[in-house]
């Protein structure tokens, strides 16, 4: 499994579109996270279960829309 950081940042970027227009810095606030953080994971760079957590709560997501299973290889 692998979670997709490049898909979280756009359903966050979608989020953020559909308030407005609402900026990266006051989506980071109201999610209590630091905006740099948004820059991570829209270069697929992973954060911590903490940030993690507080970014699927703002946007009422469930990580399982994040998750990606890969098939097993055959040897």
């Amino acid at each position: 499994m692998k979670f997709n950081w490049k898909k979280l940042y756009q359903a966050l970027d979608d989020l953020r579109k559909g308030s407005g227009g609402e900026s990266w810095r006051s989506l980071a606030t109201r999610s209590e996270v630091t905006p740099s953080l948004f820059t991570r994971i829209s270069q697929g760079k992973p954060t911590s279960v903490g940030n993690l957590l507080k970014l699927l709560e703002i946007g009422n997501y469930q990580i399982g829309q994040f998750v990606e299973v890969r098939k097993a290889r055959k040897t």
